[in-house]
């Protein structure tokens, strides 16, 4: 029997990576958040604060996908009648998920769910913005993913907001259209 995949859990998780992709910019220039000594923050409430954003981000990245590969080989495994790759071309058609180093797109929801999974190097990128005189650093909702694969490196600038999106999109179709009934039925058999 395979580990049971809750569906509505990943899709919080990716509601909420979303949202912090559009969060970090007004809450950062509220409070004046930057690497710079003299914003009204010391620099330990910038580190703090970007750590916390790392640590979730990753978390709940590694987390969504390492389920939606489980759901997939699930799926695959018990013949399921879902085209699970034109579901996956589907969701990019609608969302630009991320740009490899050469400038490639990412081709397939499993393939950014391998680069989450097995990235060695994963790093936010930040962008600087003023309010008046104060200088602020905000997550741009772009994650910078570094790994290797049989030997050759490869880089991504995953955008988290678009991938949290196609991810919705892709776990909304495999719940509609794959017959878990039939699939659970078979495994208890």
């Amino acid at each position: 029997m395979p580990h049971p995949v809750d569906f509505r859990e990943i899709e919080s998780k990716l509601f909420l990576l979303d949202q912090l992709c559009y969060s970090s910019k007004p809450y950062t220039r509220h409070s004046g958040l930057s690497r710079e000594y003299d914003s009204d923050f010391a620099e330990p409430d910038w580190i703090r604060y970007a750590g916390n954003l790392a640590s979730i981000v990753g978390d709940y990245t590694v987390e969504c996908a390492a389920k939606t590969r489980v759901a997939q080989d699930f799926i695959r495994r018990h013949d399921a009648p879902a085209d699970i790759e034109m579901i996956s071309d589907n969701a990019l058609e609608i969302c630009d998920i991320g740009e490899y180093g050469s400038g490639e797109n990412v081709s397939s929801i499993r393939e950014s769910c391998n680069k989450l999974i097995h990235a060695t190097e994963a790093t936010l990128k930040w962008n600087t913005d003023q309010n008046g005189v104060k200088k602020y650093e905000y997550w741009n909702g772009i994650y910078f993913l570094n790994g290797e694969h049989y030997g050759d490196s490869w880089s991504l600038s995953l955008n988290v907001d678009e991938w949290a999106g196609a991810m919705t999109f892709y776990h909304r179709r495999l719940k509609n259209e794959v017959n878990w009934f039939d699939i659970w039925e078979h495994v208890f058999d």
